[in-house]
């Protein structure tokens, strides 16, 4: 697990939302909630040119 999907965890257990999975996507990573998913840069360094 990379460090950016830790930092995506902790945020929405200390936000109170459950997290049902996390799936990496080559440069982003799906954050799947029951509502539906959030698409989120994978790196801090992500950068659309």
């Amino acid at each position: 697990m990379t460090w950016s999907h830790r930092e995506y965890i902790a945020l929405c257990a200390a936000e109170g939302v459950t997290l049902l999975r996390l799936e990496a996507h080559r440069k982003h990573c799906r954050l799947c909630f029951e509502a539906g998913f959030v698409t989120a840069p994978a790196s801090p360094s992500d950068r659309r040119t």
